[in-house]
């Protein structure tokens, strides 16, 4: 997603299983989640609670929304920077890269 000099700065694990990364896009979805990278504490503020914006809960996709989490039953997981530096600390090292994007993107 993000440009930058370390393999830190184009991945973020952002839940542990489906469940958890479905949570996250409880009321607001999942496409703004790769603002994470860009703007940060924007995207933690964002994805803390229900966007009311009368734009936004009209949108179709809300709809969709609301009918996933009535058909899989998941619950809202507010999406904070100490469960991402968790699950950095625990999945980082699984991740597989090709040896030429470690070489040309170190980790810090």
């Amino acid at each position: 997603m993000n440009f930058g000099d370390s393999i830190e700065d184009y991945n973020c694990i952002l839940g542990e299983n489906l469940n958890e990364f479905l949570s996250l896009g409880y009321y607001n979805g999942w496409f703004p989640l790769e603002q994470i990278c860009y703007d940060n504490e924007w995207a933690i503020k964002f994805y803390q609670g229900e966007n009311l914006e009368p734009e936004h809960t009209r949108a179709g996709d809300i709809q969709f929304l609301k009918k996933m989490r009535t058909k899989l039953g998941y619950a809202h997981i507010p999406l904070n920077n100490d469960r991402l530096k968790e699950l950095e600390d625990l999945y980082f090292d699984k991740l597989l890269f090709k040896k030429e994007f470690i070489e040309k993107y170190p980790k810090r």
